[in-house]
């Protein structure tokens, strides 16, 4: 059976190999999951594989999913100039009056709150994609959303465009449908979900006090991994990651280091690590205040910052880099450097990696964090530096983000 890579290597595992050629995927997600930015990602790496697409946009302003996608390093305005590739069809614009608002769309429905019109036009699309694709039968669509066709045209009529669509456009390739699964009634679901041949769902779920993304393949043809969920994120310029993706990318830095369970100690090119590993860590944490772990941090990072520079000879952004690439190896999740400067940096921690487990809770994974931060920037900018958390997890952020600027010697240390 001929499948399309959605471009995430442990998505197309879990798949049993890729979503299926002429087929329909409903994804669904309720609000905070972030379905779109998955459904966009498997859109985007398919045109750059050379592939066809289309955009059905009922949510947004055309304007504003071009910025979101951008701002995930996906900009498809380069598809969209060469037609073959790309079109973008706007559902939303004149739903709302909003011409005068908006640069003009070339694809664009007059009246898409009325369901004939909206079965009209993606009659219309249908017949330029027959005259584009040709042979090639290379096309993937993308609707965002049904949620929003079953608020203005009503369930039974998203039901059955999403069968009319489902029907004509399989013999051209595959479509995905966005959908909020709490919008919609257990019974519409059920139809849904039998109608199509791939259903993937995305949730947030507790642990331990703590909100985790998980994904989970409801149904496929193909022989994949069912309703078994894992955690996933979405990262500003770096995509839609499952956690496992993330491990994967470190495969080949794993072969430089040797963990030896029964000392715990970390050794990097046969040196030896001074930076305590998760499992100490955890132990720290049950018996000892979150003030003298973060400064136990602190010491261990400057010292193995140091054994690194030497193993590796690599200095200043390079060696945080690096050595950011060694923390989900030991179990630690993923930290990004979000910028490096001569005189400051910026790092972001998603929490729910692994904050759960800590029985301080998160005020204890604030101090491993920020541990490992102030370390950092004593070992690149001394001991004269102002360590501020910009966002907090606590406070209702997404994520917990801390910038390290370097003080002139006359300033005193600073921290908020």
């Amino acid at each position: 059976m001929k499948v399309y890579s959605t471009g995430i290597k442990e998505l197309d595992k879990i798949l049993g190999g890729g979503i299926p050629h002429s087929c329909s995927v409903l994804l669904l997600g309720e609000t905070g999951t972030e379905p779109e930015t998955l459904a966009f990602e498997i859109l985007y790496f398919h045109l750059k594989q050379g592939g066809q697409g289309v955009l059905y946009v009922f949510d947004h302003p055309p304007s504003e999913v071009r910025h979101k996608m951008k701002s995930f390093g996906r900009d498809i305005k380069k598809f969209e100039k060469n037609e073959e590739k790309l079109i973008l069809a706007d559902f939303f614009t004149h739903a709302f009056s909003l011409e005068e608002f908006y640069e003009p769309e070339k694809y664009f429905c007059k009246r898409p709150t009325d369901y004939t019109y909206i079965t009209d036009y993606f009659d219309n699309i249908w017949q330029i994609l027959l005259q584009k694709l040709g042979d090639n039968r290379g096309y993937l669509g993308v609707v965002f959303s049904l949620t929003t066709v079953a608020h203005w045209c009503g369930e039974r009529e998203a039901l059955r465009l999403a069968y009319l669509i489902a029907t004509k456009y399989r013999p051209l390739g595959c479509t995905i449908f966005v959908l909020d699964p709490s919008t919609v009634n257990e019974s519409t679901l059920g139809m849904l979900k039998n109608r199509s041949e791939v259903v993937i769902n995305l949730s947030i779920e507790e642990f331990k006090g703590v909100s985790e993304k998980r994904i989970m393949v409801l149904k496929s043809p193909l022989p994949a991994w069912l309703n078994k969920p894992l955690t996933y994120t979405s990262l500003p310029e770096k995509g839609f990651f499952i956690r496992e993706s993330i491990i994967q990318e470190f495969e080949a830095f794993k072969e430089t280091i040797k963990f030896d369970e029964d000392t715990d100690e970390l050794k990097v090119y046969g040196a030896p690590s001074v930076l305590i590993t998760r499992r100490l860590v955890l132990e720290l944490l049950e018996n000892m205040n979150n003030k003298k772990v973060e400064e136990i941090l602190v010491e261990a990072m400057i010292r193995y910052l140091k054994i690194l520079e030497v193993n590796t000879h690599l200095k200043g952004e390079k060696l945080l880099e690096y050595y950011l690439k060694s923390l989900p190896v030991r179990g630690w999740g993923f930290i990004e450097l979000v910028e490096f400067r001569k005189n400051k940096f910026t790092l972001r921690k998603n929490p729910t990696d692994f904050a759960g487990e800590y029985k301080e809770g998160l005020e204890g994974f604030k101090a491993l964090v920020k541990g490992i931060v102030k370390g950092a920037g004593f070992y690149f900018f001394g001991n004269k530096v102002r360590v501020k958390e910009k966002k907090c997890i606590l406070k209702g952020d997404p994520f917990c983000e801390y910038e390290v600027v370097k003080l002139s010697p006359k300033r005193t240390v600073n921290e908020t």
